[in-house]
């Protein structure tokens, strides 16, 4: 179609409504649509959107990273607070306060064996993702 013919002074009724279905249909990502539409209002490139994509599967991949680094750091701390109360039981073994003392610090530290198994599972699934959408937007 011609530009001349969708937007002359005949067909200025429809020339709001045209505007607003192609304005639609490129928010939907139709590509090809540029019946009587400034350049500017067309159908964002796909190469654009590519790059997108990637930046933000990147982001994916950065924040599954930091994740499962803090779910290692954090097992790190376990154990190095599970090594302390043995060692703090070594001095008075046969002491049935001391024994007491270190089933309720093993207790503490045992309560954050699932949180941190638990951070380091989401840090790997969401590091895949990330993965996943960086090698399907390479396609």
């Amino acid at each position: 179609m011609n530009n001349k013919k969708l937007f002359n002074s005949k067909h200025q009724a429809k020339d709001g409504y045209l505007k607003k279905i192609f304005t639609l249909l490129a928010a939907f990502n139709i590509r090809g649509l540029k019946l009587g539409m400034h350049p500017k209002e067309t159908v964002m490139k796909p190469m654009k959107t590519k790059k997108v994509k990637k930046i933000v599967s990147v982001v994916i991949m950065a924040i599954g990273l930091v994740v499962l680094l803090i779910g290692l750091y954090a097992r790190s701390r376990v154990s190095e607070a599970r090594q302390n109360v043995s060692k703090s039981s070594g001095l008075f073994p046969s002491n049935p306060v001391n024994k007491g003392i270190n089933n309720a610090l093993e207790n503490k530290i045992s309560a954050y064996d699932a949180p941190v198994m638990w951070t380091m599972i989401s840090g790997v699934v969401i590091l895949v993702i990330g993965v996943g959408s960086y090698f399907r937007c390479r396609r």
